[in-house]
């Protein structure tokens, strides 16, 4: 509650707050606040759902209106608009009705993807079956001409009114998470930019997460359109058309914020039987390329959101699109300077002053089981009990405790966090376009983009993972059809092809290294329990290196004593331990971030490990980290099938 609030006010709202209307909460009720308040407010708003709202009610007084026109689209995904509204809490927020104070849809929105779709993918269909002039024609009857026309004597207004559109019912609302994970190297600090000359990847930062308030998927809306009063002659072709517009755009374009990350993607429902109705693109169109495929996990995957509850624990297109953009920056990082590097990104995947040529859809699938951190480390019987031993205290499996830590409670601390299982699959679309300049010149063709993501979605698919802990085998997932002609070949040759390229343009300047900063291995195993054999493995290896600062070749933060702080303490007395750049290590290790320079991949339908291992100059002397980390690959080699007890 915001301080300055008078007394009594605060009290008033105190009393009646959970009937209180979300509009006026957000933007009157709440100041300023940390983004860990500002979760805690959000999280209050959506279970401020009591609401008298009928829509028939609004439905009755529109349909007197000419060619009065309603028809539903569900959300198939997270959706979210407004969040830049005017309000203490920046980028937070959502499109609330100011009375009754639930999300609805501005028909200006509504208005502007259904031209966007018109004209952008529509519209050159039309042009290639040489019905041009009619297209045109048919824009400016439904949307008007008054943006693009300059003599004032020939403006025409639309003849279609786009309504407002209301839920079917109060939608359910959740805390959404944008989380960016180098906030310094997209801003382009200087201290981090020059880190990041070294080949980094930028593991070394801690995240940013901005908090949102969303709506979940499946709710539906109700999109309302009439002709304007006096030119309903005609009026139900043009209705029709704009609906055949707005449901193009609302399918294949999204609507609202975040659409490149799969937000705002609604679908056509049926009024007799709720089923989707699929609108497909025109045959002709020349705005999108486009790919989908079936991502399966092989091990349990440790997804969440916001909260980290059970019904945020989901692949998004947020997640796969994060980790796309990690495994894209692996293959360029060691040709190019961090600011070219950036230079680059932005191109292929835009930033928040640019809009992105890749847009990601994740569809959740109807049935996925979800289960909690305990299934994993607690040792149970048959009915699902917890084995206790001979003190009473649980049993459990301690070398998953080791490779999870911090998905599971510890005292007052944390909470259990629920994994998805393994073989669970999600189906994902990618759409991609033209990377053009100011002047409307094709830099990046739309067919080169989307190799530039099939690229990173092959190396994740071989070698990454999706969630918390992925880079120690966790959330393992493969393509259940790979994708042909592409192996890691025609990344490295592909990918330098465009480099060029855009440095014959002048875009980006290129450095003199001829190899990317990524080793990789494979290996073969026998074992039913590749991950638990796996976790005991990492367990013993990390075990021989106690106390030894080389263990921070493994990622921080982790827990070193010994050499380095008695040196540390005492540097005449203790002898310098080898290879460690004291200036980088502090005592308190919390302080110090980086992830594991080391990913496992767990492939089970081949009976693999793949592993990549990217050296890094942050944890050691490059040199060092990667012959520390190629020998724990080798120990794991040797002992994946009898791991060490």
């Amino acid at each position: 509650m915001a301080d300055y609030l008078l007394e009594e006010v605060r009290k008033l709202v105190d009393k009646n707050e959970s009937v209180c209307n979300p509009s006026l909460y957000l933007d009157k009720f709440t100041g300023y606040l940390s983004q860990e308040d500002a979760k805690d407010v959000l999280n209050k708003i959506t279970k401020l759902t009591e609401n008298n709202y009928i829509p028939q009610k609004r439905l009755d007084l529109l349909q007197n209106l000419p060619n009065f026109t309603n028809k539903k689209f569900k959300t198939q995904g997270p959706f979210t608009i407004h969040l830049s509204r005017d309000i203490a809490l920046e980028n937070t927020g959502i499109c609330f009705h100011p009375i009754y104070g639930f999300v609805y849809i501005p028909g200006s929105g509504i208005k502007g993807l259904a031209r966007a779709y018109a004209e952008q993918v529509w519209k050159p269909d039309q042009n290639k079956q040489n019905k041009k002039e009619q297209a045109e024609k048919t824009i400016i009857e439904i949307f008007g001409n008054e943006n693009t026309e300059k003599d004032p004597t020939k403006m025409k207004a639309g003849k279609v009114v786009f309504h407002d559109a209301f839920p079917e019912s109060i939608p359910q609302l959740y805390v959404a998470i944008s989380n960016c994970h180098h906030p310094g190297y997209y801003s382009e600090d200087k201290k981090i930019m020059e880190q990041l000359k070294q080949g980094e990847t930028g593991d070394f930062e801690n995240p940013n997460p901005v908090y949102f308030l969303a709506v979940k998927e499946g709710a539906t809306f109700n999109f309302v359109l009439s002709i304007r009063q006096g030119l309903d002659k005609d009026g139900k072709n043009l209705i029709n058309q704009a609906f055949e517009f707005l449901a193009g755009g609302l399918a294949h374009m999204g609507l609202g914020a975040k659409t490149s990350s799969g937000f705002g993607t609604f679908i056509e429902v049926s009024e007799n039987n709720n089923k989707p109705i699929k609108v497909s693109l025109p045959d002709k169109q020349n705005k999108f390329v486009t790919f989908e495929g079936t991502l399966k996990f092989t091990t349990p995957a440790f997804l969440a959101g916001a909260l980290q509850e059970k019904e945020d624990c989901t692949l998004t297109g947020q997640t796969l699109r994060g980790q796309l953009r990690w495994w894209w920056r692996v293959i360029h990082s060691n040709f190019l300077e961090s600011s070219d590097l950036l230079k680059l990104e932005k191109l292929v995947w835009g930033l928040t002053d640019t809009s992105s040529p890749i847009r990601i859809e994740v569809a959740k699938p109807e049935n996925q089981e979800l289960r909690d951190i305990t299934d994993l480390i607690k040792i149970k019987d048959r009915n699902g009990r917890v084995i206790r031993n001979e003190r009473g205290r649980d049993r459990e499996r301690s070398e998953y405790k080791y490779i999870t830590f911090g998905m599971y409670k510890m005292g007052n601390e944390g909470k259990d966090r629920y994994f998805i299982n393994p073989g669970t699959e999600y189906i994902f679309s990618i759409y991609c376009q033209d990377v053009k300049n100011d002047k409307g010149e094709v830099l990046i063709k739309k067919e080169e983009v989307l190799k530039q993501a099939q690229f990173a979605l092959y190396l994740l698919t071989t070698y990454g993972g999706l969630g918390a802990k992925s880079r120690k085998g966790f959330g393992s997932v493969v393509l259940t059809e790979k994708i042909k002609d592409i192996n890691e070949e025609t990344i490295k040759k592909e990918s330098e092809d465009l480099r060029i390229k855009l440095k014959e343009k002048e875009l980006i300047k290129i450095n003199n290294n001829k190899n990317w900063n990524l080793i990789t291995k494979q290996i073969e195993y026998k074992t039913d329990f590749p991950l638990q054999n796996l976790a005991k493995t990492y367990f013993a290896f990390m075990s021989k290196y106690k106390n030894n600062p080389t263990k921070k070749c493994a990622g921080l933060p982790r827990y070193i004593q010994g050499p380095k702080i008695l040196y540390q303490k005492n540097p005449e007395k203790f002898k310098k331990p080898i290879d460690l750049h004291l200036d980088n290590i502090k005592i308190d290790q919390k302080e110090e971030r980086h992830s594991s320079p080391i990913i496992f991949h767990i492939d089970k339908e081949n009976k693999k490990i793949n592993i990549a291992i990217i050296p890094t100059n942050y944890l050691i002397k490059r040199d060092t980290c990667q012959k520390f980390l190629e020998e724990f690959a080798e120990y794991v080699e040797n002992n994946i099938d009898n791991p060490p007890s």
